[in-house]
């Protein structure tokens, strides 16, 4: 799992270490000001979600199918904080907490910063396109204004997708998405875009709203009656337990922006293996229709994201022009970067992004706390990862994936 291809090496440096064979000691890191996405919807807060009364009711209260299966496996010995992380992978409620959280640590200037949020640039997508609808837009001209690009795009889900459907998708080549929509949210299934904006709002306004409001939402989420709290009869994963009466995209927009004032943006990751360049352009011009913007879009198969950054961007409501999306080059690990330098396929200016778990070494003899003690990123690793870098003139960010750094 943590094999580190990039430096064929299996010992771990300490300081000394690293001094005695002549490399630079381990130096302090500095606060890191660009956060560049919520990694799935900040999945990594899972534990902190579920330990907090007001959140939880809220879990409780929005995604019951969610609240009951969560907590069925924390009740079961020693089941803990790993163990639910990748069901929460792309929630939306948590990654309201996690935006919630992050502005109330502003507020306080904890730790002496109150910018995280100015900081924190989009929400990732994991995204699986839907294959009827790709296959309609390629063979009717590819027109981004089409009632068929809108419904690719209302149509995306979401989703991580589990191992099985992922494999099948980018090994096997069989389109995965009637599976995955079909895939329970806490199995690595998701949701439409609307109901993802919609449950997102939702958990904010019940953990915003004074005491009245929130009696009054409580009660119409407990007792299902009214137009507002009437659910999806829907059996579908991806539709399961979501709402009738969604929030409209321009309520969304002027609702986000009053509340952290600043414009909603994502970066898609693209999980299905059918896109194109021109399916993601009108899968951008779509969102843009829709008032949000795409900050990136993420992909391990560069011929599908290629020159999405040379397109612009407008905001259908404001008018207001944003930048293309950012093309990322997506490694598993730090060793993929380094063969796509070595082959040609990475350039000066391109934007990359590794699992940065790849680079930690661990004692795999130990468990627990004492296996976390024994984690260690040898300098040696970090050297080569700079050299690569000033080499190839490559932009790099790193993501990890949280639960792929925990002992287990």
């Amino acid at each position: 799992m943590l094999a580190l291809v990039l430096l064929a090496i299996t010992c771990c440096l300490s300081a000394t270490q690293a001094t005695g064979l002549g490399l630079p000691s381990p130096s302090v890191i500095p606060h890191i000001n660009n956060q560049f996405y919520g990694h799935g919807a900040f999945f990594g807060a899972s534990g902190q979600l579920m330990t907090d009364p007001q959140w939880n009711k809220i879990l409780q209260l929005l995604m019951p199918d969610v609240y009951t299966t969560i907590t069925t496996l924390l009740d079961k010995k020693g089941k803990g904080d790993s163990d639910i992380i990748l069901k929460f992978e792309n929630n939306p409620l948590l990654a309201a907490f996690a935006v919630v959280k992050t502005q109330q640590l502003d507020v306080a200037n904890f730790g002496g910063h109150n910018d995280r949020l100015d900081h924190l640039q989009a929400f990732e997508w994991d995204c699986w396109l839907p294959t009827e609808d790709v296959i309609k837009f390629n063979a009717t001209g590819c027109v981004f204004n089409s009632t068929v690009a809108s419904s690719l795009m209302e149509n995306i889900i979401i989703a991580h997708g589990n191992l099985i459907e992922t494999v099948a998708e980018n090994k096997l080549n069989i389109r995965q998405y009637d599976a995955v929509q079909n895939t329970h949210k806490t199995d690595q299934g998701g949701l439409r875009p609307n109901s993802w904006i919609d449950l997102f709002f939702r958990a904010i306004e019940l953990a915003s709203a004074n005491t009245t409001r929130l009696e009054y939402l409580q009660t119409g989420y407990q007792k299902g009656t009214g137009a507002y709290f009437e659910r999806s009869n829907s059996t579908v994963g991806s539709q399961l337990d979501t709402f009738k009466k969604q929030i409209s995209y321009d309520d969304f927009f002027i609702f986000f922006k009053a509340k952290f004032g600043k414009q909603f943006q994502v970066l898609f990751d693209i999980k299905s293996r059918d896109a194109t360049p021109t399916v993601l352009e009108a899968l951008v011009y779509q969102m843009n229709q829709r008032n949000m913007v795409v900050y990136g879009i993420g992909s391990f198969v560069f011929t599908e994201n290629s020159g999405i950054s040379n397109v612009s961007q407008t905001v259908a409501k404001t008018g207001h022009a944003y930048p293309g999306a950012k093309q990322v080059k997506f490694f598993h690990f730090s060793g993929d970067l380094q063969q796509s330098c070595l082959k040609g396929e990475t350039h000066p200016g391109d934007l990359v992004m590794f699992n940065g778990g790849s680079m930690i070494n661990y004692s795999k003899f130990l468990w627990g706390q004492a296996a976390k003690d024994s984690y260690v990123i040898p300098q040696i690793a970090v050297d080569q990862l700079r050299y690569y870098r000033q080499k190839f003139g490559f932009d790099l960010a790193i993501y990890v994936q949280e639960n792929d750094i925990d002992d287990r």
